[in-house]
C-alpha cells in the first residue's frame, strides 16, 4: 500500500531524524540520515542524483556493491570525487549487516528520541513567516463571524467600492456612511468622518485610549493599523475594536442595500 506522502513530506521525516544501522533493512540508503546524521544525498547531491536506482535501502545498496552499480554508468571529474568520497566513508563506519537487530531511528526534535505531532508541524513551517493573525483575530473574545469578518478586513478583501471596482462590478463609488471619498477599507474604517465619531465615542465609553483616532499614526495597510491599535491594551479592548469594526460594517450595509440613513 503505497503511504500518502510526497517527496517534501519524506525529505521532512529524513531531516529529522538520525538513523543507527544495524540490519540497514528500514533506512534508505540515499536519503536517511545514517552517515554521522547525514544523508549520502545531502553530502553528495551530483552523485545521488546520478544513481539510477534510489529506492534501495542500506543493506540493498552496500550488500555486493549495488549502490556502485547504480552509479556506473557516464561518469566525470565531479561524480567521481563524490564517489571516492563516499565510498571511504562507507568502509570507514564497517557496517555489519549480518547483525539480526533492526535499525534504530532518532527522531532528533525532541529530547526524548520520540516523534510528537507538534515538532512533526513546526518543522513542516520552519522558515515561513509568521502569521499575526492567530493573535489579531482568532485569539480575540468575539463571534465566529466577527472574527472571519475581521480575517477577510485584514487582507482587504472585503467588497468595498473599490474592490468591486477592480472586478468591474456595479458599485456607488462614494463611501456609504459619509459620501465624500471613494469606498476604499482604509477610508471606510479608518478615515471616513462618520466612522471616526464612531471610535471616538466607543473609546470614551469603554475608556480605551488606544481606540481613540486622535493618537493613531497613518497607515496604509488594515493589519498595520489593526496590530498597531490594539498593541497595548487589554483583551476586552481589542475585542471591542473588532465589533466596532463588525458594526460599522454592518451601518455600511444598512445603508446599501437598505436604503437606511
Amino acid at each position: 500500500m503505497k503511504l500518502p506522502v510526497d517527496n517534501t513530506d519524506i525529505a521532512l521525516f529524513n531531516a529529522a531524524t538520525r538513523v543507527t544501522i544495524h540490519d540497514g533493512r528500514k533506512a534508505s540508503f540515499w536519503f536517511s540520515s545514517w552517515i554521522d546524521g547525514r544523508s549520502p544525498a545531502s553530502l553528495f547531491p551530483l552523485l545521488c542524483r546520478h544513481s539510477r536506482r534510489k529506492n534501495r535501502t542500506v543493506r540493498e545498496a552496500v550488500l555486493n556493491g549495488k549502490w556502485i552499480s547504480d552509479i556506473a554508468h557516464n561518469l566525470n571529474a565531479g561524480i567521481l570525487n563524490e564517489f571516492f568520497e563516499l565510498w571511504q566513508l562507507i568502509n570507514s563506519l564497517h557496517l555489519d549487516l549480518t547483525n539480526e537487530q533492526e535499525d534504530h531511528i532518532i527522531w532528533i526534535l525532541e529530547s526524548s528520541g520520540e516523534y510528537s505531532a507538534s515538532s512533526a508541524y513546526a518543522i513542516q513551517f520552519s522558515g515561513q513567516i509568521i502569521s499575526n493573525f492567530p493573535k489579531l483575530i482568532w485569539k480575540a473574545w468575539a463571534t465566529p463571524r466577527c472574527k472571519f469578518f475581521l480575517w477577510l478586513l485584514l487582507q482587504d478583501r472585503v467588497w468595498t467600492a473599490a474592490r468591486l471596482q477592480l472586478k468591474g462590478w456595479k458599485n456607488n463609488y462614494f463611501c456609504a456612511l459619509c459620501e465624500r471619498n471613494l469606498e476604499t477599507a482604509i477610508h471606510l474604517f479608518i478615515e471616513c468622518p462618520y466612522s471616526r465619531k464612531v471610535w471616538c465615542l466607543v473609546a470614551l465609553w469603554s475608556n480605551c485610549a488606544n481606540l481613540q483616532p486622535s493618537g493613531w499614526t497613518e497607515e496604509n495597510d488594515m493589519e498595520d493599523w489593526f496590530m498597531a491599535m490594539t498593541a497595548e491594551g487589554t483583551k476586552a479592548a481589542h475585542s471591542i475594536a473588532t465589533l466596532t469594526l463588525w458594526h460599522i460594517w454592518k451601518e455600511r450595509n444598512a445603508i446599501v442595500f437598505n436604503g437606511a440613513r
